[in-house]
């Protein structure tokens, strides 16, 4: 039986396809069992990444009206407050066991029952006070049980909109959905929507940026914009149906609307079903290889070593304070040992923190970066990632400033790269919702793939890097890095000395144990200077090489190298304000520092580049209207 054939596609889903066939061509042969098993998996972390329903969420969706939060949200609360409380229960019990204490045990678990009860209460109250409704003005958010407050977020100040969901959020399918308006440092938890269900959570993204493209178009009207019903009526978001008028056809009649158009824009608006999503234009995952080196590429090695040591020093100390070990006795017979003993039990010590540092942040990395899906949709760009805490992030390509490449040194070996997008943001906690440190869109693609990535995911970016001219950095800034490199192991070597000294001197005079924690922190700070100034070498003689600056017709572009080699192309209407600056030493070798900045938070800045290029930078930037001219000395824009 001949099937039928389907549908023809978006050209650029064909395209990122038939990139995707071209990829996989060479592996046409039958799956093998394991490569079967591994599918399965990954297909069960996908549906777990991404359910589609939250736990009893049913098909029908309503945006209309006041809404709470589910109130599963109440559980999830006061689940998450567990944790403290069974501390607290576990340090009695470790204490009970050194010391018995039957009233103090007893008095923990009424204390314990009382905080559980508090927070039930405070999750009662935050779920009964906290509403969201979206009207013709914008999204309003209403909280508070005493003094009660009303904030309303107009659609077209949404410059992203982020979700994140804790561990027990995650067991019972709930999100937390964050809206940045630029503003982050000052809205904090004022702009947060928490316990929203899966599938609303979606449908609730899509509306916000469907009325946030209404007000672009100049529809004051909103609610009837690009309305799309199960039976079909209206149009899907952005997209216009075949006959259907365009939007700016729309936009340009919808102050004279007539009868028919108002009397189903009224339909649509009392229509208690949710919009049709889109299908996306383009999407990316990881797959099994780009995760492994993903995670592997940006392992905190020696931060998790340095926990690691950090925690068997607490641990010796709460045995210590216990009773249960001596450590004073232990010291001397420490003491006693042979010198190459003590500095082969220290270098095992270093070498097993580092491999417990790999495997742990390894570990953490693969569960962050887990389940890794970018889609571009017409209107937004959704980023969602994390197996046991979900984050996820839907950003309109326009609140872009500037796109960023980063390649730390196992990327630039292997030739990958993250791709990351840096929107107008406050100075939040990055961790938690803010994207003022840019929205990674690609943690490790390969360097040949980048420009197709680009034209997919933002066409206006795409082309580019290989049609600019960049300017490499003069003879005259290796000689300048090599002195402040070279100044710099001098100041360091000086500090390590130091710290050892003053750590022997305070904390181990008069002591047994002197001579073996002196040896100990000698060869450790030994070790420590290596790395750092084995890591300053590589990083001036890789800055020196990679460092570039250029511009095309309407991009600059600034490629800062170093042992974390950034790329940053910013359009130039996003430019804000641009310098030229050079101290009395960069006047006499005849260089400058070039910064300049846009919107986002931070500032982009390559230093010891020549005048010349400086200022033809500088008359490439002065048409812009955005830029104006102020002091004449810096030569600042």
């Amino acid at each position: 039986m001949d099937r039928p054939e389907p549908p023809a596609p978006h050209p650029a889903r064909a395209a990122q396809e038939m990139a995707g066939e071209s990829r996989t061509a060479v592996k046409a042969t039958p799956p093998h069992a394991e490569h079967v098993a591994w599918a399965a998996v990954e297909h069960a972390a996908d549906q777990l990444a991404n359910p589609k329903r939250s736990l009893l969420e049913t098909d029908a969706i309503e945006l209309a009206g006041v809404h709470r939060a589910s109130p599963l949200s109440i559980v999830a609360s006061a689940l998450s407050g567990l944790g403290a409380i069974a501390g607290l229960i576990l340090l009695v019990l470790i204490r009970g066991f050194v010391d018995p204490s039957p009233d103090e045990l007893c008095s923990t678990v009424l204390l314990a029952v009382a905080l559980l009860g508090l927070s039930v209460i405070g999750a009662l109250i935050t779920w009964r006070t906290r509403t969201w409704e979206l009207t013709d003005k914008g999204l309003v958010l209403s909280s508070g049980l005493i003094t009660h407050k009303r904030l309303v977020v107009p659609y077209d100040h949404i410059h992203a909109i982020n979700t994140s969901s804790g561990l027990f959020e995650r067991l019972l399918g709930l999100i937390t959905l964050d809206l940045d308006t630029g503003a982050a440092e000052t809205e904090g938890a004022t702009t947060n929507i928490k316990g929203l269900q899966a599938g609303l959570s979606r449908a609730l993204q899509a509306e916000l940026f469907r009325r946030k493209a209404a007000v672009a178009h100049g529809i004051t009207n909103a609610t009837s914009f690009g309305v799309a019903t199960p039976q079909g009526n209206g149009l899907p978001y952005c997209h216009q149906a075949e006959g259907q008028p365009s939007i700016p056809e729309q936009a340009a009649h919808s102050e004279q609307p007539d009868a028919e158009t108002t009397r189903s824009a009224q339909e649509a608006a009392a229509s208690p079903a949710a919009p049709v999503p889109p299908e996306p234009l383009a999407t990316y995952r990881l797959t099994r290889r780009q995760l492994l080196l993903a995670a592997a590429s940006q392992t905190h090695i020696f931060t998790q070593a340095a926990a690691f040591v950090i925690l068997i020093v607490q641990g010796l100390n709460f045995l210590h304070e216990s009773r249960l070990v001596s450590l004073s006795n232990v010291a001397g017979s420490i003491a006693a040992l042979n010198i190459a003993i003590i500095v082969g039990a220290v270098a095992v010590l270093i070498a097993v923190a580092l491999v417990v540092g790999l495997v742990v942040s390894l570990a953490i990395s693969l569960v962050s970066w887990a389940g890794f899906r970018v889609q571009r949709f017409p209107d937004r760009i959704t980023l969602e990632r994390g197996l046991i805490e979900r984050a996820a992030h839907a950003i309109a390509p326009e609140r872009i400033q500037y796109l960023r490449l980063d390649q730390n040194l196992i990327q630039q070996a292997l030739g990958y790269t993250q791709v990351s997008a840096v929107v107008v943001s406050g100075t939040g906690n990055e961790e938690n919702s803010s994207t003022a440190g840019g929205v990674v869109l690609h943690p490790f693609l390969p360097v040949d793939e980048v420009e197709a990535f680009l034209s997919q995911m933002v066409p206006d970016y795409a082309a580019v890097l290989p049609n600019t001219a960049l300017h490499p950095l003069p003879r005259v800034a290796w000689r300048r890095q090599a002195f402040r490199t070279g100044l710099g192991i001098i100041v360091l070597t000086a500090a390590l000395a130091s710290a050892v000294y003053i750590a022997c001197q305070v904390f181990f005079a008069g002591n047994a144990f002197t001579n073996v924690a002196g040896t100990a922190l000698t060869v450790c700070a030994i070790v420590i200077g290596v790395i750092a100034a084995t890591r300053l070498i590589i990083g001036a003689i890789l800055r020196c090489r990679a460092s570039r600056i250029g511009h095309g017709k309407r991009h600059l572009v600034i490629i800062d190298g170093g042992t974390r080699r950034r790329t940053s192309i910013i359009p130039r209407h996003n430019l804000q304000h641009a310098t030229q600056a050079a101290n009395p030493f960069q006047e006499r070798a005849g260089v400058a520092t070039f910064s300049c900045m846009t919107a986002a938070t931070g500032g982009l800045a390559l230093r010891d580049i020549t005048c010349s290029d400086a200022a033809e930078l500088l008359a490439w930037l002065r048409p812009n209207p955005n830029i104006a001219k102020n002091n004449a000395p810096q030569n600042e824009l």
